[in-house]
């Protein structure tokens, strides 16, 4: 299951303001990796919100690459 990037703020929100336990929330949002969980909280508390935000992708030309 593919979670949106607003699902895991929440999702560390309620962990960390809260209090709820990871195996509570994972079975909340239908989600089964805790570790993945853990470090997307511990992310959170190391950068902020700004660690989830989509930037946008870049594709490379192969004539860029080998100047």
């Amino acid at each position: 299951m593919h979670l949106t990037n607003k699902e895991k703020i929440k999702m560390c929100l309620e962990h960390l303001d809260e209090g709820k336990l990871l195996t509570h929330i994972c079975e909340r949002y239908n989600y089964t990796d805790v570790s993945k969980l853990k470090y997307w909280i511990n992310l959170y508390k190391k950068h902020g919100e700004d660690v989830f935000i989509e930037r946008e992708r870049r594709i490379y030309r192969r004539d860029l690459i080998f100047r």
